[in-house]
């Protein structure tokens, strides 16, 4: 259960008193899914705290920041380290450089700006368009599918700095099964909350997005870097609340 623990206070703010090993800290990278499910009933317990204070503007401003402040900006801050990197069309060493400086550029900023503009106006169309409820579910599944992507980068892309980094030795701990276990989960609780023909498309964009994301960033930097990791999650997210509205104003629906 350590491990689980483990990957609870990495990627949220949530506090938990435990002791951890370092297995313990290896082994929760097959928990990080399972975590994308916590922040998710977070945010939905949230939004529903907001729908009673605030206009649905504000709602989504709420949801979206309590987003960014229960992980910490772990991975939006990867998201823009990535910008920055990628963003400064230099030499692959020079990027990975970059990428390295605690110091966030004109790049950075510009995709933090716009990936947060994306997120509170999809949020606020689909807070005008469902019900809290078909919302709720919605805020579930998201960072559940996004955190399952990134068993995926762990197993099947390059990690670029093998023995450095914090994500380092994740590889060695993370097994197809682990892959195919949270894959059926996150799939049979987005059919039951969201319906299939939503699940379906979930599915399909979240390893459309992966793939393309992680093709791009090994063909730039040759390997992945947890910059990366933390970015694609931001990627998959905006993604799928885009995909969520797209469904909605065609004439879909949330649920059976």
């Amino acid at each position: 259960m350590n491990a689980f623990w483990s990957a609870l206070t990495f990627l949220t703010r949530i506090p938990v008193r435990f002791q951890a090993t370092e297995q313990d800290w290896y082994q929760s990278v097959k928990y990080y899914p399972y975590v994308g499910m916590v922040i998710g009933i977070c945010l939905a317990g949230i939004a529903g705290i907001a729908q009673w204070l605030f206009p649905d503007i504000l709602l989504s401003l709420v949801v979206i920041a309590s987003w960014v402040y229960i992980t910490g900006g772990l991975h939006l801050d990867g998201w823009m380290d990535t910008a920055d990197g990628l963003g400064s069309a230099r030499s692959r060493e020079r990027m990975l450089e970059i990428m390295k400086d605690s110091r966030v550029g004109a790049m950075g900023v510009l995709a933090c700006v716009l990936l947060l503009a994306v997120k509170v106006v999809s949020l606020y169309w689909i807070t005008t368009s469902v019900p809290l409820l078909s919302l709720s579910y919605l805020l579930i599944i998201i960072p559940f599918a996004a955190r399952v992507s990134l068993l995926g980068c762990v197993y099947f892309w390059p990690y670029l700095h093998k023995g450095k980094g914090l994500a380092s030795g994740f590889r060695e701990h993370v097994r197809m099964k682990h892959i195919i276990i949270s894959i059926v989960i996150s799939c049979l609780v987005a059919i039951v909350l969201v319906g299939y023909q939503l699940a379906i498309i979930f599915f399909v964009l979240t390893v459309v997005t992966h793939y393309l994301f992680n093709r791009m960033i090994v063909k730039q930097l040759g390997g992945l870097t947890g910059d990366t990791y933390g970015a694609q999650i931001e990627c998959i997210e905006m993604v799928l609340l885009l995909g969520a509205v797209s469904y909605l104003y065609h004439g879909g629906f949330v649920g059976w």
